[in-house]
């Protein structure tokens, strides 16, 4: 016949395997690491009999204490970092000043990563009659499971949420994409004809430009940049560009232009970000080109039968950095002979080698100087900005723009 003392082992194994299978299947269930560490407290607490427990649990990139710790939070003076990073096993902690209110410390890693410490000790000062020491394999186990099992689901959700973002941007660049018009509806005629080449820095970017056709005679056309990078470049950008081409037709002056951009800007993010941007406007009956640049990088503007090259530099400040330009210059050139403008974004004019030079303009006006067909420009421009940077990788986003004016 058993004995009381089997009998009470063989029900606390069999008691031990209950709570393994319950928490097995709670994770299963998907139930949260509140309710799985809950239960952790309770098993330990209310069955085990094991009095004092608190629970440090890393999450979002910080130590933080588990509520239902049973020790009151203004009791527990514990630095993590200071105190507890130190221990790689269950360590007993009786000759630790700070931690001699515990037993023990439980540490749980994950591929060298501490997740969370346990720490336990109950009323029993002998030792030898330790609920701990008694079920310290258990407790052990179990503190594993659970906390490899939060782990795991944040690192799943994690996983998921990337996708989920991931699937975001590209949806976002495919939409970007469209809104940069395409080569194949650019213009094609004896007065003007148009090339462009556009590489964002990340999927989505903050470069733009843009060719309208006002009316029967005359186009608009810019190109602009905005200031910073990745996500909030780009829905500033794309805002832009939906209140440029709603406001931009042949009644509206370029300066009202400016001023009504510029106002829409600044009142959007409250001079947080700026645009650059190069903006014209070309008359092919009166061979009229009326331009204002706003701290753009400097167009190039080619004659074709003189091989003479204007600089079209900045004449005013960005849109959005001010909530009112001081000075808004708009400048007209006659196009009598055939001309080609070449404009483009400081992802280009900043772009360095490995020595660290920048690419500099004289090298676009020498490729312009040679003469390519429109339909050569850009490719044979690209190949030197390749040669040029070597191995290193383009920076920020980089658009190139050249319409050739006759």
């Amino acid at each position: 016949m058993k004995s009381k003392k089997s009998i009470d082992k063989l029900r606390l194994s069999r008691y031990k395997l209950r709570v393994l299978l319950d928490i097995t299947i709670a994770i299963n269930k998907n139930k949260s690491a509140n309710f799985l560490l809950t239960l952790f407290v309770h098993v330990l607490n209310k069955e085990l009999e094991i009095n004092n427990i608190v629970i440090f649990l890393h999450n979002n990139n910080k130590w933080k204490l588990f509520p239902q710790s049973t020790i009151k939070r203004k009791d527990i003076n514990i630095n993590v970092k200071k105190d507890l990073l130190k221990y790689k096993k269950i360590s007993g902690l009786i000759d630790n000043n700070k931690l001699n209110k515990f037993d023990f410390v439980i540490p749980v890693y994950h591929k060298k990563l501490p997740l969370a410490f346990f720490l336990i000790s109950d009323d029993d000062n002998n030792i030898g009659n330790s609920n701990i020491i008694k079920h310290l394999n258990f407790i052990q186990t179990l503190a594993n499971i659970i906390v490899v099992s939060i782990e795991n689901k944040r690192l799943f959700k994690q996983t998921i949420n990337q996708e989920i973002l991931k699937k975001q941007l590209e949806i976002a660049a495919n939409i970007q994409k469209k809104l940069i018009p395409s080569k194949e509806n650019f213009p094609k005629n004896n007065f003007i004809k148009i090339d462009s080449f556009y590489k964002p820095h990340f999927d989505i970017g903050g470069d733009y430009y843009d060719i309208i056709k006002l009316n029967k005679f005359e186009y608009g056309f810019c190109i602009a940049d905005v200031s910073g990078k990745g996500i909030s470049a780009a829905l500033l950008m794309s805002n832009f560009q939906a209140t440029l081409r709603a406001l931009f037709t042949d009644k509206i002056y370029l300066r009202n232009l400016i001023i009504r951009l510029n106002k829409y800007v600044f009142d959007l993010n409250n001079g947080e970000q700026f645009i650059t941007i190069f903006l014209a406007k070309y008359n092919t009956k009166t061979k009229k080109l009326l331009y204002t640049n706003s701290a753009h990088t400097t167009a190039l503007l080619y004659n074709k039968t003189t091989s003479e090259i204007k600089h079209l530099k900045s004449t005013n400040t960005g849109l959005g950095m001010l909530k009112k330009i001081p000075e808004i210059t708009i400048k007209s050139l006659n196009i009598n002979q055939p001309h080609r403008l070449i404009s483009y974004t400081d992802g280009l004019s900043e772009l360095e080698n490995p020595k660290g030079k920048t690419f500099e303009i004289t090298k676009i006006e020498k490729t312009l100087k040679q003469n390519y067909d429109i339909n050569n420009f850009i490719p044979n421009l690209n190949k030197k900005i390749l040669n040029f940077k070597e191995k290193n990788n383009f920076f920020d986003d980089v658009s190139i723009l050249c319409i050739d004016l006759y």
